[in-house]
């Protein structure tokens, strides 16, 4: 897949996440709409991050910070 294609990709992705958690906010389920924005933030940060290097990021975890 062309990095473009994988930009649209993800962002896409980061715009229903943070359209869910509006909803979630209209229906006042607060801990849903924090997880769905925790989430779009997460894949329009990878979008941007692809698109600004060229390349799809590595996969980290916490336990790797340590």
């Amino acid at each position: 897949m062309k990095m473009k294609e994988e930009v649209k990709r993800w962002m896409s992705q980061a715009l229903a996440d943070l359209n869910a958690a509006k909803k979630n906010i209209q229906i006042k389920i607060y801990y849903l709409s924090v997880q769905c924005s925790h989430q779009a933030a997460e894949k329009a940060l990878k979008a941007l991050f692809i698109k600004k290097f060229n390349k799809i990021p590595e996969k980290t975890h916490m336990t790797l910070l340590n």
